[in-house]
């Protein structure tokens, strides 16, 4: 054997030898890529978990889950590692706390690579393009909405002489003065000791039913988030529509799951409610119905979505796991499931009913998703400072109903302490 012959053996052998180690080490390399990712999902299904290994199989890249233990921590966590520097890549929040992040530029926003990839918005319903604009820019894309409805008792309407709610958005039938009489009917004495012992509702929305407002037409900021409205006319006339349901005509009490409430005004998510009680036996027939006309009909959205850190070292990579989570079909199934919100593509919004009437046949659950092209986005409580607003709020409620002060002059008092936290957004 000559040494050239054992050289180009050994050199042919090193080949080989190279690109064995280059065919395991690239997708490794690849799968060494790890992004960040932060959101309160605690209450998510096992689905997440399969959103998040389709990815990685998709793309190489890893995810990592920072824990948190609720929105409040979420939010904190999300501040502090943004200003020391090491910010998660993507998170998921509501629109309390990622419209704050937008106003206060934490997050990045996505107008140029939605442009680029030519990222189809139209797959969403049609209020959800504008709506979810923060001062005329995107920073999130949305997964899932918790949208209102009407939760009601059937044999307790039945009963009453009351018809089945109706379930089309755009109805003309059932208006506010149709709902209170309706409501008013459903609260009575039922052991004839003289106190009322069952209630027409149990809760009217949330803050009392200052998130409401946008059945009669009206907002109570500006939508850039600048300028607090609630002493103008027309809210002002608006809440005290709403404030009766608990100064003059007192039929908010009880409770629906124990079926001394007939109705129950809240979000989607009480689904899951309902369904544990169903589990736990002894649940009584139940549907869901449209909100009531007073001006207009809408529901108030709180939407759930995705962005990026602005501080993310990794851009691109977090971009691609919005998008597959967000916006094509395969994350998005996923997500949606593990989510249990009302979805908002419309192939998630199919998947979401066909389980949900698996579940629960004939509850009219598609309420909530026809109800995704009735939107109202109460702008006041989408940005930052909501959480402080919403207690400023929810202590107004408890004077006005209990008879402390009237709306108009409770409005004009808490006008000064909500601008206070408007005007600290500008600086």
């Amino acid at each position: 054997m000559t040494w050239r012959g054992s050289f180009s053996r050994c050199l042919r052998f090193i080949a080989v030898v190279t690109a064995l180690i280059v065919l395991h080490t690239v997708p490794m390399t690849a799968a060494q890529k790890k992004i960040m990712f932060m959101g309160n999902t605690g209450y998510f299904g096992p689905e997440l978990e399969d959103a998040f290994a389709q990815f990685t199989k998709r793309t190489g890249i890893a995810i990592e889950q920072i824990p948190v233990a609720s929105w409040p921590d979420m939010n904190q966590k999300f501040i502090t590692m943004s200003a020391a520097g090491v910010a998660p890549d993507v998170v998921y929040g509501d629109d309390l706390r990622i419209f704050a992040f937008a106003e206060q530029k934490p997050l990045h926003p996505i107008d140029d690579p939605i442009a680029r990839d030519r990222v189809n918005l139209r797959v969403y319903p049609g209020p959800v393009v504008e709506l979810m604009k923060v001062r005329g820019h995107y920073y999130s894309l949305p997964t899932a909405v918790s949208i209102y409805g009407i939760f009601y008792n059937v044999n307790s309407l039945e009963k009453n002489g009351i018809s089945p709610l109706p379930t089309d958005w755009f109805t003309d039938e059932f208006t506010w003065e149709d709902f209170v009489a309706a409501a008013k009917k459903l609260t009575y004495d039922t052991n004839g000791d003289g106190v009322n012992d069952h209630w027409g509702i149990q809760n009217f929305g949330s803050y009392g039913g200052y998130n409401q407002l946008g059945l009669w037409g009206v907002q109570d900021i500006d939508p850039d988030r600048t300028q607090y409205r609630g002493t103008d006319p027309e809210v002002v006339q608006a809440v005290e529509e709403i404030m009766k349901l608990y100064t003059e005509y007192n039929v908010r009490g009880g409770a629906f799951l124990s079926g001394t409430a007939a109705m129950n005004i809240v979000q989607s998510y009480y689904v899951n409610n309902i369904r544990a009680q169903m589990e736990a036996g002894g649940m009584f027939e139940w549907r869901l119905g449209v909100l009531p006309k007073a001006k207009q009909r809408v529901s108030q959205g709180a939407f759930l979505s995705l962005g990026i850190s602005a501080g993310s070292a990794n851009k691109e990579e977090g971009w691609e796991l919005v998008k597959f989570l967000a916006h094509d079909l395969e994350g998005a199934l996923l997500f949606t499931r593990a989510e249990n919100r009302t979805p908002m593509l419309r192939e998630t919004m199919r998947d979401y009913l066909q389980r949900w009437e698996r579940l629960m046949p004939g509850c009219n659950l598609s309420v909530f998703t026809d109800a995704t092209e009735v939107l109202w986005r109460w702008y006041l409580m989408t940005g930052y400072g909501a959480t402080d607003i919403g207690n400023i709020l929810n202590q107004s409620w408890g004077r006005i109903r209990t008879g402390q002060v009237s709306v108009k002059a409770d409005l004009e008092a808490i006008a000064p302490l909500i601008q206070a936290i408007l005007d600290q957004n500008k600086m």
